[in-house]
């Protein structure tokens, strides 16, 4: 069993027991390891057998043993309850007296998806709470896995959802001078050391408790490796000088350094010794001056590390607060598959329809609002919750349609397109006729439509109506059907106004014979071409609702023809 997952199942037995009279329930666990470590369902009998070894071990402790445990690794790191939730959705933080200064650290490996989403949210609404500093930081310090042209989509991607309210941004690959500072600070401190063991060695012996032979060497042969580490002359790590008897493995010994000859995208190769997470972290949220790390569950064990990094080098660290995993049952998030399906030409790129990114949202005409409104309302707290495909976007249409139905002027747009002709189109009594182009905002014009004798309309408005069948043709005027064939429609002219004693059958929208081609793209990336009521000049990002089918948003002109993204209706 990994050494992380030993360690929070140790952390959570200690916290269950303590709740229960100083006897933890091995059922309760399994509820909570399963959503953090969900690869684990392969294989439950291991894992069951853990759990009971672990529980078997804390069970044996007294109350007051296990209390005074609880309090060494760490009381914060397992909070049986959440702080207070308040209207806002948000909880309670302590010493927010003077503002917060919090930050989003996402790595540059790939695009950001809708499994970032609550990360950034938190810490911006906190931000907007509580007044201070949000701070976007990239923690670029695997050179094996970052790609150039990452930063900058990162960088749009956060200053969407917060609607360009970032006040800081840097790079954790412009600050390596001063890890090493601070990593020779340890060092000097005998607080780390250089280990060359094989990963599998070095595990065999912090599991049994035992010291690595390099951290028993003399100051001065260590002092002779760190140098040579430091130069990149030799292969190895640096390692933390923790307790090698500590009840939880995670606190024996971690890593602070490797070596990496890979070149960086963005420095090259200036560098060949590069700080663990752990390390620039625990760096950089002091020296930021960070109040609070807003940050997944998933994080809580880095908690022990950086407080005992911290400890180490004098500091006081920021307050920690830990919130759930959203865990979509059917949607793929995983950075690596969507990367190796896009390569392999399934999907057709970040900006396909069918990837959950944040880009491919911003392109369909969801707003960063209703993203941050559906995150607080479903709160932000310790608790882990699972969701469906179709109930995360039920509710997220549900607040990006307030949005859109507040902002978007109307338009027709027929799909499928049969052929109308008014029969008595001369006895029409008038030549043109006008709609607002938003039902409630007369400020935002009138669309203006000449009368004419052949119109389309949708196939599927076609289908329903039969001869004889009376109709309105939206916003215009009152219709009788006089003659149906397989591919076309005539009609005779009845009356402008409406009224609800013709009992018409339908109400249905329409475009004139000469109207514009253009282009939909649908959720599942197909293209369908249309014609839609002259628009003119659109900006890029407009959004429009097609009355009677969906609200779109305006991409771009290809073809000469206007490409629209179908958002949801």
């Amino acid at each position: 069993m990994k050494e992380e997952i030993r360690a929070f199942i140790y952390i959570t037995a200690i916290s269950n027991a303590i709740d229960f009279e100083g006897k933890a329930n091995p059922r309760a666990l399994l509820g909570r390891v399963i959503p953090k470590f969900p690869e684990l369902k392969s294989d439950m009998n291991s894992l069951l057998s853990n759990i009971n070894s672990i529980v078997d071990e804390v069970n044996n402790m007294s109350l007051d043993e296990q209390k005074k445990e609880f309090s060494k690794l760490g009381k914060d790191i397992i909070q049986t309850k959440t702080p207070k939730k308040e209207k806002d959705g948000l909880p309670n933080l302590a010493n927010t007296q003077d503002g917060v200064v919090v930050r989003f650290p996402p790595a540059p490996s790939g695009y950001l998806h809708l499994g970032h989403l609550v990360g950034i949210v938190a810490n911006y609404e906190f931000k907007k709470k509580y007044g201070g500093k949000f701070i976007l930081r990239f923690e670029d310090t695997n050179p094996d896995n970052i790609k150039l042209e990452n930063y900058q989509k990162v960088i749009d991607d956060v200053m969407w959802v917060c609607e360009g309210d970032v006040d800081e941004i840097c790079y954790q690959s412009d600050r390596i001078d001063l890890y090493y500072k601070y990593l020779r600070e340890l060092f000097e401190k005998k607080q780390c050391y250089v280990c060359n063991c094989t990963s599998e060695d070095f595990k065999k012996l912090t599991d049994a408790k035992e010291e690595c032979p390099h951290r028993k060497l003399s100051f001065s042969e260590q002092k002779n490796l760190f140098e040579e580490f430091m130069k990149g002359e030799i292969e190895g790590v640096v390692r933390a000088k923790a307790e090698i008897n500590n009840s939880n493995p995670a606190l024996r010994s971690f890593a602070l350094a490797r070596i990496n000859k890979t070149p960086h995208p963005r420095v090259g190769n200036k560098y060949k010794v590069w700080p663990n997470y752990n390390l620039a972290v625990t760096v950089d949220d002091y020296l930021m001056e960070l109040t609070h790390v807003i940050r997944g569950k998933d994080l809580e064990i880095g908690e022990l590390r950086q407080k005992y990094l911290a400890k180490s080098l004098g500091w006081e660290m920021p307050i920690y607060f830990h919130f759930g995993r959203l865990n979509f049952i059917d949607v793929e998030l995983s950075k690596t598959k969507l990367s190796e399906k896009i390569e392999e030409g399934i999907f057709t790129g970040w900006d396909d329809p069918r990837v959950p990114s944040l880009i491919s949202h911003r392109k369909r005409g969801y707003k960063p609002q209703a993203f941050r409104k559906l995150i607080l309302k479903q709160g932000i707290s310790k608790r882990d919750s699972k969701i469906t495909k179709d109930e995360y976007y039920k509710a997220l249409d549900f607040f990006n349609k307030e949005i859109l139905e507040e902002e978007s002027n109307r338009a027709f747009c027929v799909k499928d397109p049969v052929i109308l002709e008014i029969e008595n189109y001369e006895e029409i009594p008038f030549k043109t006729f006008e709609m607002l182009k938003h039902p409630n905002k007369e400020e935002n014009g009138k669309r203006q439509f000449n009368v004419e004798k052949h119109y389309m309309i949708e196939q599927e408005d076609f289908d329903k109506l039969e001869e004889k069948d009376t109709f309105r043709l939206m916003h215009f005027a009152n219709f009788e059907i006089i003659t149906k064939t397989k591919d076309k429609m005539l009609v005779k002219y009845l009356s402008r106004e409406y009224d609800k004693s013709m009992k018409l059958k339908s109400n249905i929208h329409f475009v004139s014979k000469n109207s514009e081609q253009i282009i939909l793209i649908l959720p599942n990336n197909t293209k369908v071409k249309a014609l839609c009521e002259k628009l003119g000049n659109l900006k890029e990002d407009t959004s429009l609702q097609f009355e009677r089918y969906a609200f779109v948003k305006f991409d771009r002109i290809e073809e000469n023809k206007k490409v629209f993204y179908y958002t949801h209706r």
